[in-house]
């Protein structure tokens, strides 16, 4: 995919998500923000990475769908910072601490909770790999010789505050090793990727009629979780503190909508309630079509 590519697919993304992310940051933070995004010319991030001033806080997350683009965001300490001060509604602390990157990488899980549904592809967009750092030198950050989209965030809150955000982004390549960087994926993750029985030839050239009987009988034993989502909500760390013995969370999913039934992740079916020997269970009413279904086992 060439750098002219992926600034299309960029600005294009920018233009569906833009709202729904100042409306996102909004809610997390407290803030109304005006994000102004400056594409530079420059395509080599090493380049780039290396005129950074240390130390920074670094955001490392990829976004997968059809292909997968890794995104790495970097700011100063200070910003982080206040971002986190921001969340909790408290002063801002001076010293940077994993309490506070735990709490940066908390912010970001909710506003791309957020966006995900509102995102092209919903819940085929996947979020991997999310970290948030600091580090003290360009190599800590094990971005080698990429090139990639170099974007400038310039950002204005209603309270007068300016910031700036680096952004970068690059298309990973099918490898699990890109230019040095290991592309570390989870069990959870793993799951997703597609498994292919290795089909050998015959030594002797004679067919074999039941291979493909016994190749899938191979995996009639493999378990799958299932699980069956009832709603969802995003509700902040401040809200999450007050939760009590007692409390009620309200969902996005109306009392009679159909319920989400997922296997290995993915959407496979839509249902309703049943109770079966006194326990749950769902009745499947709608099944999502067959090239999904195939994925959802793969």
């Amino acid at each position: 995919m060439t750098i002219d590519d992926m600034r299309k697919k960029f600005n294009n993304f920018w233009k569906e998500i833009e709202k729904d992310i100042t409306t996102a940051a909004e809610q997390v933070f407290h803030r109304k923000f005006i994000i102004t995004p400056q594409v530079l010319k420059e395509i080599s991030i090493q380049n780039h990475w290396q005129n950074a001033t240390f130390p920074l806080i670094v955001v490392r997350f990829g976004i997968r769908k059809t292909h997968e683009f890794q995104h790495v965001f970097f700011c100063e300490p200070e910003v982080g910072l206040k971002l986190f001060g921001w969340m909790i509604e408290a002063q801002q602390d001076s010293t940077l601490t994993e309490e506070h990157l735990e709490g940066i990488k908390e912010a970001v899980s909710q506003i791309w909770g957020q966006l995900q549904p509102k995102i092209s592809g919903g819940s085929d967009v996947q979020l991997t790999g999310l970290t948030v750092t600091k580090i003290d030198s360009a190599t800590e950050a094990n971005i080698i010789s990429r090139e990639g989209v170099i974007t400038k965030y310039q950002i204005v809150t209603d309270k007068k505050d300016k910031f700036i955000l680096y952004h970068y982004i690059w298309f990973v390549e099918s490898s699990n090793t890109v230019d040095g960087y290991s592309e570390t994926k989870s069990s959870e993750e793993m799951a997703y990727q597609s498994a292919h029985p290795i089909d050998f030839q015959e030594i002797n050239g004679s067919p074999q009629p039941n291979r493909e009987v016994r190749n899938i009988d191979m995996l009639m034993d493999v378990e799958l979780d299932v699980y069956v989502e009832l709603g969802r909500k995003m509700i902040t760390i401040r809200d999450v503190l007050k939760l009590g013995k007692g409390s009620i969370i309200e969902l996005d999913k109306a009392a009679g909508e159909p319920l989400g039934v997922f296997i290995n992740g993915r959407k496979f079916a839509e249902g309703e309630v049943v109770v079966v020997d006194d326990q749950f269970g769902i009745r499947l009413t709608q099944l999502v079509n067959p090239k999904e279904r195939i994925k959802s086992l793969s």
